[in-house]
């Protein structure tokens, strides 16, 4: 299989981070569109294209608009979380370090993220001082 078009390896970590923050499972998301878990999961990975209808299923299931699922989903040549450096590159160090911090909460659980939030602000009342 070919190695999914950035586009939509980004539409699927939005669906990701949206499914997550409503607390929904693949299972809820298929469900509530009817389509197969399999399905969601290869959306997700930006392995499979999805059909304008069920953009529209998708939404509806997370509530928001078909321009709020589609929010920081860029279309330009720009960098986004990983890819490939090219010429179209325009993210500053600060920046390769907010997207290196993203990919990494992405990874842990849910409380492990907030022991990380607590941390951090702990550290920015020590640095403030």
């Amino acid at each position: 299989m070919a190695a999914p078009a950035p586009l939509y390896r980004r539409l699927g970590m939005r669906l990701v981070d949206l499914r997550r923050a409503r607390k929904l499972t693949q299972a809820d998301v298929a469900e509530q569109i009817s389509r197969s878990t399999e399905y969601i999961g290869r959306i997700e990975r930006g392995e499979k294209r999805i059909q304008i209808e069920d953009l529209g299923k998708l939404a509806d299931t997370l509530g928001i608009s078909l321009a709020e699922l589609f929010h920081g989903v860029h279309t330009s040549n720009k960098l986004f979380a990983g890819e490939r450096r090219g010429r179209y590159d325009t993210r500053t160090p600060d920046e390769d370090r907010v997207v290196a911090l993203i990919q990494l909460v992405r990874t842990i659980e849910n409380e492990d993220i907030d022991v990380l939030i607590a941390m951090a602000r702990r550290l920015m009342v020590t640095r403030s001082k």
